[in-house]
């Protein structure tokens, strides 16, 4: 879902252009042939731009918003198809 257009294109259809992306399209601007912007529409930049913690702060953020004891989780039941006794893998070190 990518447009491309020139910058002397984009010129005369940038209300279009910015109504594409708003909708979920990424549009290219090209000088000469070579790509030189991108518009992208305001969900999207701040998905690109969110700030990621890494796993210790997101995991920290899960257990303060999720009450784990009242999901009623049986990792027994969870993972019993996962992998079947008797079929461990060995590891070799």
């Amino acid at each position: 879902m990518i447009e491309r257009y020139s910058i002397a294109d984009a010129r005369y259809n940038f209300p279009n252009l910015v109504r594409e992306a708003e909708h979920g399209k990424i549009v290219e601007l090209t000088r000469r042939g070579e790509l030189v912007a991108m518009i992208i529409g305001r969900r999207h930049f701040e998905q690109l731009s969110s700030y990621y913690g890494g796993f210790a702060e997101t995991y920290r953020h899960f257990t303060i918003n999720v009450d784990l004891a009242n999901l009623n989780l049986n990792p027994e039941r969870l993972f019993s198809l996962s992998r079947k006794q008797g079929q461990e893998r060995k590891v070799d070190l």
